[in-house]
């Protein structure tokens, strides 16, 4: 049986780097197939101001309220993000959920 991927762009996320994102995966995981989602915004409410970071938390709750069953989700956001005590969080995931995102933001060398 062939499961299935989603990625999603979360913000303003370069659209090479999904595509990208979606080829590769496809080809290491052979017997999934990735689809590329539409565009999602990160939730307000995830957005602390005073550290001018997104609580990732939020983000993958966002993830779950748009995932289907038996569906893998990835997001990829372009967005800054901490994590409970950690000051930022390249990723995070929900163990045993099928959902995860990657933070794209402190990858930038301009960062």
């Amino acid at each position: 049986m062939c499961r299935i991927g989603v990625i999603y762009r979360i913000g303003s996320t370069d659209d090479e780097i999904i595509e990208q994102l979606a080829k590769t995966l496809s080809s290491v995981f052979e017997n999934m197939e990735f689809y590329i989602g539409p565009t999602l915004q990160p939730p307000l409410e995830a957005y602390d101001w005073s550290r001018r970071q997104y609580r990732s938390e939020l983000i993958l709750e966002m993830l779950k309220r748009a995932s289907r069953p038996q569906t893998l989700v990835l997001g990829v956001a372009s967005v800054d993000a901490y994590a409970d005590a950690l000051n930022f969080v390249f990723g995070e995931a929900v163990l045993g959920g099928g959902v995860a995102v990657v933070y794209t933001r402190r990858l930038d060398p301009r960062f």
